[in-house]
């Protein structure tokens, strides 16, 4: 929150960010590369549930939500998870993947999709 006179206050809105991670057979080898540039935007950003609220689905043929907005609410727990995840693997169907996110999303928020595809 940042106060800028007794009478404006300016407050982040809450924000929603979704990485839709490209897991076809064809990216196995550039996998941890896409994880690699997840891991280094979660770092810059602050996550909590009246901040960022981060959600992964991997998509191949179809969507695997790897995890959900309300599953962490700090960084150090989803730079965790992100240590584990897999590649999935399978033929390339993204669009099941945007609109399962968008139905996850808060209107109200601020909404921002990062597809990582390499």
């Amino acid at each position: 929150m940042l106060i800028l006179s007794a009478r404006c206050i300016v407050r982040a809105a809450p924000l929603d960010l979704v990485f839709i991670l490209d897991s076809s057979g064809s990216l196995k080898n550039k996998f941890q590369d896409e994880i690699d540039v997840i891991r280094r935007i979660v770092k810059h950003v602050t996550i909590g549930e009246t901040a960022t609220r981060v959600m992964l689905v991997q998509f191949s043929g179809v969507q695997h939500l790897e995890f959900n907005f309300n599953k962490f609410t700090n960084r150090d727990d989803i730079l965790s998870a992100l240590d584990v995840l897999r590649h999935v693997s399978g033929i390339t169907r993204v669009g099941g993947a945007f609109e399962f996110a968008l139905n996850k999303m808060n209107p109200e928020n601020v909404r921002y999709i990062v597809w990582c595809t390499i």
